[in-house]
């Protein structure tokens, strides 16, 4: 976290814009989301802006310098991100639907609705948390989505203390950056991915056996 800090420090120029530019596009969804339930469709637009961050992210992590030029190549680009972040949004709605339904019902089945409802989305947000730095990896920009998507498979099931750990972190950062409005339109987002492609990326590199690649991890 705080080689984090210190890497956004050094490289505001590249991750305060491209956090303003999420933090505006989040503040719209917001306001259609207020307009209209049909708003919640907006949620798609978020999903290159959040990859763009994520995308800053890694290239530091991996080549110690970075330039928006990283985030506005996925927001251009943006179809593979585009495509994984709807399966996600769309999973991420069933289980809502379902924790909904089980607490209308009231019943020892709506509870176990309930339950496994907020299971699945508590493992759903781990995964992304894992999965958004591998997919975006410049290191392994050249694999096929499916093995790094494997890879992230493997290393929450390797470590999953760690990675549930890693996710209810950086949720609830988050979770409160977005209450304050200010952090999360500011720089909240940058730091928290900045933190999550510096972990997962080195415990990637692990499970791989991999030589340590991530600047500041020791061979």
């Amino acid at each position: 976290m705080r080689q984090a800090a210190v890497d956004l420090y050094y490289n505001f120029a590249a991750f305060i814009p491209a956090n303003v530019i999420f933090g505006v596009g989040l503040i719209a969804v917001f306001a259609a989301v207020a307009t209209s339930p049909l708003g919640w469709i907006a949620v798609v637009g978020l999903v290159p802006l959040t990859a763009g961050c994520m995308a800053l992210a890694t290239s530091l992590v991996r080549d110690g310098h970075t330039d928006l030029g990283e985030f506005m190549a996925v927001v251009r680009r943006p179809w593979l991100v585009l495509g994984l972040g709807i399966v996600q949004l769309a999973a991420g709605a069933v289980l809502v639907v379902d924790l909904a339904v089980g607490a209308a019902l009231g019943t020892p089945v709506g509870g176990v609705l309930v339950v496994s409802a907020v299971y699945g989305l508590a493992i759903l947000w781990t995964y992304a948390v894992v999965a958004w730095p591998i997919v975006l990896d410049p290191s392994r920009r050249d694999e096929p989505l499916a093995a790094r998507l494997r890879l992230a498979t493997r290393l929450l099931i390797a470590h999953p203390g760690r990675m549930f750990g890693l996710a209810a972190l950086v949720g609830i950062f988050l979770g409160f950056a977005t209450v304050a409005v200010a952090a999360i339109v500011m720089f909240a987002l940058a730091l928290g991915w900045l933190v999550t492609a510096r972990y997962v990326l080195a415990a990637a590199d692990r499970l791989e056996g991999r030589p340590a690649e991530v600047r500041g991890e020791p061979s």
